[in-house]
């Protein structure tokens, strides 16, 4: 178990970094979600690789209560301030860079540990099945 700086927690070791992609059905845009608006379509493929969170969309009634984990809050808060654009994916230089200079700063670094193994390993499947066209 992991327990998130808010109180949430998430169960990790159900999750495989290749079981395939985030329910974007599933998923209602827009929504008053504040950071977690700014996720893009591959963060989220990414973030449920690596912790199992599905980020869901409120109805139009109302905002369900939405507890993430650190990992999930930095890639959101980023995406919002435009530290990560919202055109550019996140790699793995990314999630290094960032952690080192959180740390650096004192702060608690949201990447790092089985996040990062399961980051790391979902980015790198990544690669292998795509294909470069160069003309």
């Amino acid at each position: 178990m992991i327990r998130a700086d808010s109180g949430a927690s998430t169960r990790m070791e159900s999750f495989s970094p290749t079981q395939g992609r985030y329910d974007r059905e599933a998923a209602r845009r827009p929504g008053p979600l504040g950071d977690l608006d700014h996720l893009t379509d591959s963060d989220l493929d990414l973030i449920y690789a690596v912790t199992g969170e599905r980020i869901f969309r409120p109805t139009p009634h109302g905002r369900p209560a939405q507890a993430v984990t650190p990992f999930t809050r930095q890639i959101a808060v980023d995406r919002r301030s435009g530290a990560l654009l919202p055109h550019v994916e996140v790699s793995a230089q990314y999630l290094v860079r960032t952690g080192a200079v959180i740390e650096a700063n004192g702060g608690v670094n949201p990447f790092t540990g089985l996040h990062l193994q399961r980051a790391l390993a979902y980015l790198a499947s990544r690669r292998e099945g795509r294909i470069d066209v160069v003309c």
